[in-house]
């Protein structure tokens, strides 16, 4: 229902107690994501990591995986290897992880790093010794498999920047530093020397490979390929033809065949770099991250988008296997009609649910593959869907099944967040700019006026009033963004990041530093600090406040006095979406972890009673009228209202009133001089409470 944009900042995490409550469970069908490296333990088993966060791992040869390691399931993982007897090491973003069955399980062997940081890269030598290249503090070596470090930087200089490191057949060390050059070891790391003769040393190294006689090739980030075949003391580039320079991974087979895993494809060299070829795997949209060559010599990649991909029968035949790896972010999620919810899942396209979010189906927006970078579906109060995926445009469904283009006049590139009144759809840019189209048609049109800010994080409407979440605070627009008014909420001390609405009219921001709520429309804001890093805010059908944080799902049943954590298995994992089935169910959907469900909290949050036979409309007076008439209305309570006036084509001539009421009897005024005679109709909204009347304009 909500999206938080992709750019914001990682910046607080917050513990809180946890009640006896259920488990979160993963969904089915939305698999894929992220795989940022892969090792082969056994013929059947292998273990993945992925980018986002967690591990996965297959028995039966990739025909399914399971998320292991609880202990790192929300770290990124950036390096894996394995050894004989089933040893497996993992280089994450809170240091080293070691497994001594198979990966099944696994626990930190962290003893000699000066401090819990960044393990980039793993290499093995010929003895068993493991190095792994440690976040700006260079290169340590264990001799006992991971429970002691120690440094082994003599050669390369204070903090040196090394980012991947490779042990050859023959015994010797390569090390690449991040724009510092090549570093070359032939006693086992004890001490270092400079290698870089055909090497350009400002260039981003992403991995190194060997082969069995001692050739070692380094793959790079925009500059290509590179080969030394004198065991590291000179250089030449072998990137030939090929068309992509962002290499993120290079592999060589038995036979010598080279294979380049690039930001756009697969490439293939049979001459040693000379020619290359392009090679079809299947992956959505290329982005392959890391490669390995099995015993049996299958190539597996791991994607940005698909999870994995393995050669079969030849390097031109390829399966994807990736059922059950779910290292995907869910953008965002909304309800259709008929029990149909949907998800955006970022950079994977649109899936459907039909059974309460049990199991999904990807579906496809366009004949192209625009809609795989989809951002958000929001829907539309009318009845349809709106789609936004960034710079490859936007799409409109009006029945839930068909989806058109829905362009005309809005900027491609920067969409931060889009949502949908009954008159128009509304678009936030991560530049500032606001825009907006009548629902009927796409005809985009620039109403940011005299706004001047930096970007976008929401956009909520409630009782027709639009507010606009920034880096400059919060402003409200009574007339559908013609004119905005700026609230009073300090924005140097907290940044607003979500807004919900209360069926009293209550408003709710989730901020990095706490949750706020106005009663009176924005006017004063009042902070709960109980719970941080608000990303996404949603109430719950039976009157909970739900809350997706950078740490977990949380519930308040006071409006946000208090919290508690929803359910367990999200804990420290960033909250991206929210929704709820009809059933009450919790939908999460998560940054790299995909998504979850769990049930809702059985508490009913006590609302005043509807008193409707006191909700009353009354006829405008004097009617016919020229040029002004008094419109009376009451109401049962304090509310907010919202007032406007229509035309007989039901568009929208003059808005009355957007703004929190007392109880009791009200009037307004409205004054039509420079409308045309005519019929005109007069709407009031409060809550769930509509009346109409008609009023005649008579020169």
């Amino acid at each position: 229902m909500k999206m938080i944009s992709l750019f914001l900042l990682l910046i607080i995490v917050h513990f809180f107690p946890v009640h006896a409550q259920s488990r979160w469970q993963p969904t089915e069908g939305i698999n894929g994501g992220s795989i940022s490296s892969i090792t082969s333990v056994s013929e059947d088993v292998l273990v993945a990591g992925s980018i986002k966060g967690g591990l996965f791992r297959t028995v039966n040869q990739g025909v399914e995986w399971t998320s292991i390691g609880a202990e790192i399931d929300n770290y990124a993982v950036f390096a894996l290897k394995s050894k004989p007897g089933g040893i497996v090491f993992a280089g994450t973003d809170r240091g080293f992880y070691k497994s001594i069955d198979g990966g099944a399980g696994w626990r930190p062997a962290n003893a000699g790093l000066p401090f819990i940081s960044r393990v980039e890269d793993i290499a093995i030598d010929v003895d068993g010794d493991v190095y792994i290249t440690y976040y700006n503090q260079g290169i340590f070596k264990s001799e006992d498999d991971g429970e002691n470090w120690s440094s082994v930087n003599t050669g390369i200089g204070e903090q040196p920047r090394i980012a991947r490191i490779e042990a050859t057949s023959q015994n010797i060390l390569i090390a690449v530093g991040n724009q510092t050059g090549i570093y070359r070891s032939t006693d086992n790391g004890a001490t270092w020397t400079s290698a870089n003769s055909g090497y350009d040393v400002n260039s981003e190294p992403t991995a190194i490979s060997s082969n069995l006689v001692g050739h070692i090739f380094i793959s790079t980030y925009g500059r290509g390929l590179y080969q030394s075949s004198d065991n590291g003391n000179s250089w030449q580039a072998i990137t030939g033809d090929i068309v992509d320079q962002y290499v993120f991974d290079i592999a060589v087979n038995a036979a010598g065949d080279l294979f380049a895993a690039t930001f756009s494809d697969l490439y293939h060299s049979t001459n040693n770099g000379v020619n290359w070829r392009p090679v079809t795997t299947g992956a959505l949209g290329g982005n392959l991250y890391s490669l390995l060559l099995d015993a049996a010599e299958h190539l597996w990649i791991g994607t940005a988008r698909s999870g994995i991909v393995k050669s079969t029968t030849t390097v031109d035949d390829w399966i994807i296997l990736n059922n059950g790896i779910t290292s995907n972010t869910i953008a965002s999620l909304v309800k259709g009609d008929s029990n149909k919810l949907f998800a955006a899942v970022y950079l994977q396209g649109a899936y459907s649910s039909e059974d309460d979010g049990v199991s999904w189906n990807r579906i496809r927006i366009s004949d192209s593959q625009y809609d795989e970078t989809l951002l958000c579906i929001e829907s539309i109060p009318t009845g349809g869907l709106i789609a936004n995926a960034g710079s490859e445009g936007h799409y409109i469904s009006r029945d839930y099944l068909n989806w058109q283009p829905f362009n005309n006049g809005l900027p491609g590139t920067k969409i931060s967040c889009m949502t949908a009144s009954s008159e128009y759809i509304f678009a936030g840019t991560l530049t500032g700019k606001v825009y907006r189209t009548p629902n009927a048609d796409a005809a985009w049109a620039d109403i940011t006026g005299s706004l001047t800010i930096n970007y976008i994080n929401d956009i909520g409407i409630k009782f027709g009033v639009v507010y606009l979440l920034c880096d400059q605070g919060i402003y409200r627009s009574i007339d559908n963004g013609d004119n905005w008014t700026k609230l009073n909420f300090d924005a140097s001390a907290d940044a607003p990041f979500s807004i919900a609405f209360h069926a009293n009219g209550d408003l709710f921001v989730g901020g990095n530093y706490g949750i706020y709520r106005s009663t009176d429309s924005g006017a004063t804001w009042t902070v709960t600090t109980s719970l941080r890093g608000g990303l996404v805010l949603d109430f719950h059908p039976n009157g909970s406040l739900y809350a997706g944080t950078y740490s977990s799902v949380f519930v308040s049943e006071d409006l946000g006095v208090s919290w508690r954590v929803v359910g367990d298995g999200l804990e420290n994992i960033r909250i991206s979406a929210l929704e709820f089935t009809d059933q009450g169910e919790i939908l999460a959907g998560t940054e790299g972890q995909g998504l979850f469900k769990a049930p809702a909290s059985p508490t009913t949050v006590a609302v005043e009673p509807q008193q409707p036979d006191l909700f009353t409309l009354q006829q405008n007076y004097p009617n016919p009228f020229n040029p002004r008439t008094t419109i009376e209305f009451a109401l049962p309570r304090e509310m907010f209202v919202s007032l406007k006036i229509y035309n007989l084509l039901g568009e929208v001539m003059a808005v009355l009133a957007g703004e929190q009421r007392s109880a009791g009897w009200h009037q307004i005024t409205w004054d039509a001089g420079e409308m045309a005679s005519g019929v005109y109709f007069y709407r009031l909204e409060a809550e769930n409470l509509t009346a109409s009347r008609k009023l005649v304009l008579m020169r």
